[in-house]
């Protein structure tokens, strides 16, 4: 059931962005930019508030279903509401205690919201449930240097880009790495 539900929020997004592309293509000099972007921006919207919509009516219809409760908290980091996403991946994070994406993402929440002792106790733990996990010690990093701890936040970014620093987490621990020497 939740693959059809999220290949039918795929499809709803793709719909609107084809609609909207296709509606475009009446009289285009009659559209500056800025029209184009707000529509473009309502579409997107629209798909999102689509999204949650979805993702609630999971979660109630399955209050366990920590997978629903990580989707709806990634939908609201997305758009911003932080606070709301750090609720729902709290929720998903109690349900699957080892979901290092969802903590990984819960401890980014709270450095965005000005949490930074929540943030590193998060992500600290992300480090313990899965070591080998990259992009959580790229984040501890981050948590780190907020707090203006840049011992801690280089340990963290050295870490990260030891594992594999050709990959795209490992360059943006290195570019950190040089630019807090």
């Amino acid at each position: 059931m939740s693959k059809k539900i999220i290949i039918l929020v795929i499809l709803l997004i793709i719909g609107l962005g084809a609609g909207y592309y296709f509606g475009m293509g009446k009289k285009p000099e009659d559209r500056s930019r800025k029209t184009e972007a707000e529509a473009s921006g309502k579409n997107q919207q629209a798909a999102m508030d689509e999204a949650i919509k979805v993702f609630k009516e999971r979660i109630a219809a399955d209050p366990k279903d920590a997978e629903a409760a990580g989707r709806l908290a990634d939908i609201y980091f997305e758009s911003g509401k932080f606070e709301e996403a750090i609720s729902e991946y709290k929720k998903a994070v109690k349900l699957n205690p080892k979901d290092i994406d969802s903590i990984n993402d819960l401890g980014l929440a709270y450095i965005y919201v000005g949490k930074m002792d929540d943030a590193v106790s998060e992500l600290t733990k992300g480090t313990k449930i899965d070591p080998m996990y990259q992009r959580v010690w790229l984040s501890l990093g981050f948590a780190y240097i907020s707090k203006n701890n840049k011992i801690e936040a280089r340990k963290a970014w050295q870490r990260a880009a030891a594992m594999d620093p050709a990959s795209p987490i490992g360059k943006e621990a290195n570019k950190f790495l040089e630019r807090f020497k």
